[in-house]
């Protein structure tokens, strides 16, 4: 059991990573189209 919370936690820390990487990402892609522009 614990192993699957410490699993869960693992989890829940790739998703937060990823969401600010995934915002950040979009952010750049915007001021990239709006630099073409």
């Amino acid at each position: 059991m614990r192993r699957f919370v410490a699993v869960r936690d693992d989890v829940r820390r790739f998703i937060c990573y990823h969401a600010r990487a995934a915002s950040f990402h979009r952010r750049f892609a915007l001021s990239l189209i709006v630099d073409e522009r």
